[in-house]
């Protein structure tokens, strides 16, 4: 099962590998940029298309890395004031 496994996953990175490979080379047109406030250089438009979407997941990631830290600090305030309402509750100084 082990060996499948591998196999699968070494047919699909291959795969993966090729389809980057086509993609690359079927997409060489020069293109420029314009972000309304800078024109960024000329670059083949598969350079871009692989920038901004490595981009987007790396500010992806950054906002979720984010929100996932404050839920769980806002998780740990209620745990604590949980704490602090049983020990009232029940009396115990422990």
């Amino acid at each position: 099962m082990r060996f499948l496994k591998t196999l699968l996953i070494i047919i699909i990175s291959l795969l993966v590998l090729a389809l980057s490979f086509a993609f690359v080379a079927h997409n060489q047109t020069l293109v420029s940029v314009d972000l309304l406030f800078m024109r960024l250089p000329e670059a083949s438009l598969s350079t871009w298309l692989i920038v901004f979407f490595v981009a987007g997941g790396l500010v992806g990631l950054c906002v979720s890395s984010a929100l996932i830290l404050r839920e769980k600090q806002a998780r740990m305030r209620v745990e604590k004031r949980l704490r602090t309402t049983s020990k009232l509750i029940t009396g115990h100084t422990s």
